[in-house]
C-alpha cells in the first residue's frame, strides 16, 4: 500500500475505534481500567474501586464506572 492509498476501513472499524475513544475520553475511567487491570483477578468491589482511584463523590465515580461497563460490555456489530 503506498502512502497517498485511502485507508479503508470497516463499519465494525470505525465502530471499534469510536467506542476505544469513548472509553479513554476521561481520566477517572482510564484510571479505573489501570486499577482493575492491576488488581488480582482483575476484579474490586466498589468501594475498593473507589478508594484506588482516589475518587471521593460516590456519584461522579459511579458515572464514570457505569460508563465504562457499558463501553466494554458493549456488543460486537
Amino acid at each position: 500500500m503506498s502512502e497517498d492509498a485511502p485507508v479503508e476501513s470497516s463499519p465494525a472499524d470505525a465502530d471499534a475505534v469510536s467506542t476505544a475513544f469513548e472509553l479513554f475520553s476521561h481520566e477517572l475511567r482510564v484510571d479505573i481500567l489501570f486499577a482493575l487491570w492491576d488488581a488480582e483477578r482483575h476484579a474490586l468491589s466498589f468501594s475498593t474501586l473507589q478508594r484506588r482511584v482516589g475518587e471521593r463523590d460516590s456519584g461522579k465515580f459511579n458515572y464514570h464506572l457505569s460508563k465504562a461497563r457499558r463501553e466494554v460490555r458493549r456488543p460486537n456489530r
